[in-house]
């Protein structure tokens, strides 16, 4: 929360204190690669390029498989403004172990050059402000239904509005604790699950994808 609101100082001393207090535990409570990805994001707040690349390089050694730590170097890169290390990144995790690269497939020549083979993922999709409470639903369903066959990654921000998250997003006027109820409501709904079921849809995370992947792009 800290980090969100722009207390970058404040939210690296409390991540300080929260490792000296899980020190010399057995197991930790607090897994090495997720204070160096935590820091790496602290440091990518502060526009600290070099020091998030570093941190997220430490935490990438510790645990390669992951998708996330793959994202976040090369989104270092593509705010460095170096197209080149980006997608030599990605390519780089996606070899060594078989990962596909958690970006869409390039549109258009401003994007990062994927081939169909590199990358699973036809389009992401979500929402964007000014959709009131009462057409929620019915804004996803819109945006869901004219979709061909594909693979398709629909971000939602899932949250209850309550206190602590009101905290945490209060300088977001968008994509806040009333608008993460919401997407929790929506996915959660009857009427939502039972809207992608008519609409053929089938539910896959990261881990599905890797597995048909790996069947589809042989070494």
């Amino acid at each position: 929360a800290l980090r969100d609101l722009g207390e970058f100082d404040a939210a690296a001393e409390a991540l300080d204190t929260c490792c000296a207090l899980d020190h010399g535990s057995d197991p930790p409570a607090i897994r090495p690669e997720h204070v160096l990805a935590n820091r790496g994001e602290l440091n990518l707040r502060r526009s600290d390029l070099a020091a998030a690349a570093a941190a997220f390089q430490a935490a990438r050694a510790l645990d390669p498989a992951s998708s996330y730590l793959c994202e976040r170097l090369g989104r270092v890169h593509e705010l460095a403004g170096d197209t080149a290390a980006a997608e030599a990144a990605y390519r780089e995790v996606a070899q060594d172990y078989r990962l596909p690269i958690p970006l869409k497939r390039a549109k258009n020549a401003e994007q990062l050059a994927l081939a169909p083979s590199e990358s699973l993922v036809d389009e992401v999709l979500q929402i964007t402000p000014g959709v009131p409470a009462e057409q929620w639903l019915k804004t996803y369903e819109n945006m869901l239904q004219p979709l061909g066959p594909g693979v398709y990654e629909l971000i939602v921000h899932l949250a209850h509005d309550d206190d602590e998250m009101r905290g945490a997003t209060s300088n977001h006027p968008d994509w806040g604790a009333a608008w993460r109820q919401h997407d929790l409501d929506m996915i959660k709904s009857a009427e939502f699950r039972q809207f992608l079921k008519d609409q053929g849809f089938v539910l896959v995370g990261w881990k599905d994808l890797a597995k048909a992947w790996r069947v589809a792009i042989p070494r």
